[in-house]
């Protein structure tokens, strides 16, 4: 107990100098300093900033001062790089008109939910683990050092492991906190809280299809991706039996390269300004094109 004691004291102590010496942490860094413009919209460091929690997280039991704001640093530009590309997102989406109608949402949530087989009574289950999690935080704050007979008295029964607890006592570590863990009372609040990434799942969709609609695959580059494919293979499977498969995976890959490419333009032509403690933020966003944007659906050649 008394190593536990002093590790987490260490990285108090490396957090403390950091607040005092780091100016990304410093307690005179006002959260509404303006770290990135882009196209004149303006980010401010509070919506960047780590988190206390996300602090502890990054920390390790050889946490330095160095190794830690390196970590921190990284952490904070990777949430300044998905704000700007947000805001591009959003700033193409009304270029371009796009929108979602209800009926659109409402049939993207339906889907979600059955194809995750959350039927009304795993849903009721679902809500009933949220609220003994949410009543058994606030008891653990009221009360910290009864963490271990709160856990068996009241989430022991549950689906929720003990370490799972541990990370929730983590996040959830204030009042404050506790109050943003919005649990759902039944399957319609679930499906209502589902919306608003739906509807921007909907969005993203759009744009790659406007993006993508005139990508084709020729004859041509079918045949010559099966002869790579499937050249020495055996049983060598017929032009014929192979062929959807071929151009369905020739037609995703180059969907995904014309979205990469559309994005490094807007990127390109985006006017992006960074303060010089987040240099490097536009390279990050190029690095994570494929990732943020690029779907895995599977194109109707392959449903058939």
């Amino acid at each position: 107990m008394f190593i536990s004691i002093n590790k987490q004291a260490m990285i108090f102590i490396v957090f403390l100098y950091m607040a005092i010496t780091h100016p990304l942490l410093a307690e005179t860094q006002d959260p509404n300093t303006i770290v990135a413009t882009v196209n004149n919209v303006n980010v401010i460091y509070k919506d960047v900033k780590v988190e206390p929690e996300t602090m502890q997280q990054l920390s390790t039991t050889d946490a330095n001062n160095i190794e830690l704001e390196k970590a921190t640093l990284a952490y904070e530009k990777k949430r300044l790089a998905s704000k700007m590309h947000e805001l591009i997102f959003e700033q193409k989406v009304t270029d371009l008109g796009l929108t979602v109608s209800e009926s659109e949402i409402d049939g993207r949530v339906e889907q979600i939910f059955e194809k995750a087989n959350m039927t009304t009574e795993r849903a009721n289950t679902v809500c009933q683990i949220g609220h003994a999690l949410y009543d058994a935080l606030k008891a653990w704050q009221q009360n910290p050092s009864k963490e271990d007979s709160i856990y068996n008295s009241m989430l022991a029964n549950t689906s929720i492991s003990r370490e799972q607890w541990n990370s929730f006592q983590v996040y959830f570590n204030t009042p404050e906190k506790l109050k943003t863990f919005v649990i759902p009372d039944n399957i319609d609040d679930m499906k209502k809280n589902s919306r608003k990434s739906s509807k921007r799942d909907l969005l993203y969709e759009k744009l790659e299809n406007i993006i993508t609609q005139n990508v084709t695959v020729t004859i041509n580059e079918i045949e010559t991706s099966y002869e790579q494919q499937y050249g020495n293979a055996f049983p060598k499977p017929s032009f014929e039996d192979a062929k959807v498969v071929v151009k369905c995976e020739l037609l995703a890959k180059k969907k995904q390269e014309a979205i990469i490419s559309w994005w490094q333009k807007q990127y390109n032509d985006a006017d992006i300004k960074i303060e010089s403690q987040f240099i490097g933020v536009k390279n990050l966003l190029y690095q994570s094109i494929p990732v943020v944007t690029v779907r895995s659906r599977v194109c109707s050649c392959c449903e058939k």
